[in-house]
């Protein structure tokens, strides 16, 4: 299951925003290094992800899996000890994963919602006088 997720959020999330990003790199050099990351975590031990060309797909893919499958050796309780520790997570994803992701699914509808509405050139409320 969660291959078949992480490679369809990689295809159709990741990729195009990726490659739009390193588009709008205009020193060389810099783009250069930033397609070639090496990433650490804890939990990965000693060997970090090192990457030849991060836009690619297929390597990004395998890098993901790979991470996974690391964690999954580690334990999810260290990862998660692990993730927890580094600081990066708001306080009330700590407490209750569950919950926190919930409120953020919700905050992001209702951008979007508000996004929409104010990219419009009427008024939601319009609607009952354009349908008449």
């Amino acid at each position: 299951m969660f291959e078949l997720f992480y490679d369809w959020e990689q295809r159709t999330v990741v990729h195009a925003q990726l490659l739009a990003a390193f588009d709008a790199f205009d020193w060389p050099e810099l783009r250069f290094m930033a397609g070639r990351p090496v990433i650490r975590f804890s939990y990965l031990g000693w060997r970090p992800l090192r990457f030849r060309d991060f836009t690619d797909h297929n390597e990004r893919r395998a890098q993901g899996l790979a991470a996974f499958d690391r964690a999954e050796r580690t334990g999810w309780d260290r990862v998660e000890r692990t993730l927890a520790a580094y600081g990066a997570l708001p306080e009330a994803f700590k407490a209750n994963p569950a919950q926190a992701f919930y409120a953020l699914q919700r905050h992001m509808a209702q951008r979007r919602r508000r996004e929409a509405v104010g990219s419009a050139d009427f008024h939601p409320d319009d609607s009952v006088r354009l349908a008449a």
